[in-house]
């Protein structure tokens, strides 16, 4: 099993601010054992969002061992809640 691995960058310059690549890789434990995982994924996230105030966000989870599981639907959050403010 790969340990998560998180990575970022820049892929756009917009006048709203950047679009950035958040690319994730790794294994993520299928159902409520990747509950610990999706808490990580949503902390870079927030880290993503607190630094560089994106325009938009993609996410790259082709290199993620995924099988099934809800949490991980819980990484749009921090992008969401930092524009609904």
């Amino acid at each position: 099993m790969q340990e998560l691995q998180c990575e970022s960058r820049v892929v756009y310059e917009s006048a709203e601010g950047p679009v950035i690549c958040v690319a994730f890789r790794g294994y993520y434990p299928p159902g409520s054992a990747g509950g610990p995982v999706a808490v990580a994924m949503r902390e870079y996230i927030s880290e993503v969002v607190a630094k560089h105030s994106p325009a938009a966000l993609m996410f790259d989870l082709t290199g993620l061992d995924y099988v099934w599981g809800d949490s991980i639907l819980s990484i749009v959050l921090p992008f969401w809640e930092k524009k609904l403010q």
